[in-house]
């Protein structure tokens, strides 16, 4: 399986909106856990929408490898599920 190419940096000004990632979302899809960007790139959010439902223990389980932030597949479909029952209530 090839290695998955390192994120680009972060980009963007008020004229041109940030660029989070170049990887297809059948790249992501087979991965076992994906970073921050990834995720928000999964769940079309901006970055510092996932980053508030973070910090205010809203967004789904995340741990963190190095200083890295990245959450396993099957807690990202948990807590969209659990998002979807709460909606449904």
């Amino acid at each position: 399986m090839p290695r998955p190419k390192p994120h680009p940096p972060l980009s963007g000004t008020a004229a041109e909106p940030p660029k989070y990632a170049d990887r297809r979302l059948d790249e992501i899809a087979v991965l076992p856990a994906l970073s921050f960007i990834d995720v928000a790139n999964v769940l079309g959010l901006p970055l510092s929408t996932l980053q508030k439902l973070h910090r205010e223990g809203r967004g789904p389980k995340f741990f963190k490898l190095g200083r890295r932030l990245y959450v396993r597949q099957k807690d990202l479909h948990a807590w969209f599920d659990s998002k979807a029952k709460e909606e449904a209530a």
